[in-house]
C-alpha cells in the first residue's frame, strides 16, 4: 500500500497503538505492533511500497530508443515485464 495507507492499516489494527521503525528505505516505514489472532498474540509488521516495482522494456534493443525505428513498429514489438536491481 502507499505509506499513508499502511500507516492507516495499522493505526485500525492496532487500536491506535502500533510503533514505528526505519524500513529498507527511508520513505517506507514500519509499523509493528500486537494483536490477538486465532486464539494467539501475533507481532504483526504493516509496510508500504512507493514507485513502480515492475518496468516494462522493449525486448529489441533497437525499439529501446523510439528514434531508431519507426514509431509504429513500437505497437507491435515485443516487450518484457522486469524487476530492476535496485528494487529487489
Amino acid at each position: 500500500e502507499k505509506p499513508s495507507v499502511a500507516k492507516e492499516i495499522a493505526n485500525i489494527l492496532s487500536q491506535q497503538s502500533y510503533r514505528t521503525q526505519q524500513g529498507p528505505s527511508q520513505y517506507n516505514r514500519l509499523f509493528e505492533f500486537s494483536t490477538p489472532y486465532r486464539g494467539s498474540q501475533c507481532q504483526m509488521i504493516v509496510t508500504s511500497v512507493t514507485g513502480h516495482l515492475m518496468e516494462l522494456e522493449f525486448c529489441d534493443e533497437r525499439h529501446a530508443k523510439w528514434k531508431r525505428c519507426d514509431l509504429i513498429e513500437l505497437f507491435d514489438a515485443p516487450i518484457r515485464q522486469r524487476v530492476p536491481d535496485d528494487k529487489r
